[in-house]
């Protein structure tokens, strides 16, 4: 089990967080003596980074692999409203680039490929290796909006999959309201995938969820599964949430899996 728990909770909140997850589990049928929780510290991995190692993982030879993926968050409370006014985090007419408090929840059911086939019934897709990188500056201290970094990424994670940019079928973010975002993402897309519409084929889940963690790229991978499947075709999740990471990760149908 991986959870993917809010960056400010404290140590006594993530170990009763652990143990209520693990009896809601057994509770559904998932063998106790089978539970192993990974815990990951937010402050040191970035989600994305984190699914794409155990996407990496998965797809080494004779690894068996069954992983339950959950992120949850909530900001909506008058506190953390209250708290990130006072430290200029909150968004407001005379702060564009602040923070919407946002609630939200989000998992994955991941496994290694053979354990996957054994599903009948359920369309699977697979979750190819994610790829991330660094930015030279924050994203929230530059007027300049770069999206050579997104472009980079996408190139390698199509490269590493063997399948062109052209082939992408949708792109689906975790990109909030912020307009810096929002134009780093476009401006990529515009640039590197002209068979994509920019009102159909780009979603952007943060702009829905508010900020909410680790929330809406989970949402955006759930949502990229389904997709795949109905158009038929290699989806690209893309991470840009944090001022400095950016992640990219492929998700396809299990028929085009070489």
């Amino acid at each position: 089990m991986l959870p993917l728990l809010p960056s400010g909770w404290t140590v006594e909140q993530r170990s009763a967080a652990s143990l209520w997850l693990k009896h809601v589990v057994v509770q559904f049928g998932w063998p106790a003596k089978r539970v192993t929780w990974i815990d990951v510290d937010p402050t040191h991995a970035a989600p994305a980074a984190v699914l794409g190692q155990l996407a990496q993982d998965a797809a080494a030879p004779d690894v068996k692999l069954a992983a339950l993926v959950v992120a949850f968050a909530s900001h909506i409370d008058q506190d953390t409203v209250d708290d990130w006014a006072a430290r200029g985090l909150l968004f407001a007419a005379a702060r564009p680039q602040g923070l919407v408090p946002g609630e939200g929840a989000a998992g994955l059911l991941l496994a290694d490929v053979r354990l996957a086939h054994t599903r009948e019934g359920t369309a699977g897709v697979v979750l190819e290796p994610g790829v991330d990188a660094r930015r030279d500056a924050s994203a929230d201290q530059t007027k300049r909006i770069d999206s050579k970094v997104l472009a980079d990424l996408a190139e390698r994670a199509c490269k590493q999959a063997n399948i062109e940019v052209g082939q992408l079928a949708m792109v689906i973010a975790d990109t909030d309201e912020r307009a810096n975002r929002v134009l780093e993402l476009k401006g990529f897309v515009s640039a590197a995938m002209s068979q994509l519409d920019d009102a159909s084929d780009v979603a952007c889940i943060g702009a829905g969820s508010g900020s909410c963690g680790a929330v809406p790229y989970v949402a955006a991978l759930a949502l990229a599964r389904e997709q795949a499947i109905v158009r038929g075709g290699p989806v690209l999740c893309v991470s840009n949430d944090d001022p400095y990471v950016r992640c990219v990760a492929l998700v396809r149908p299990a028929v085009l899996a070489s």
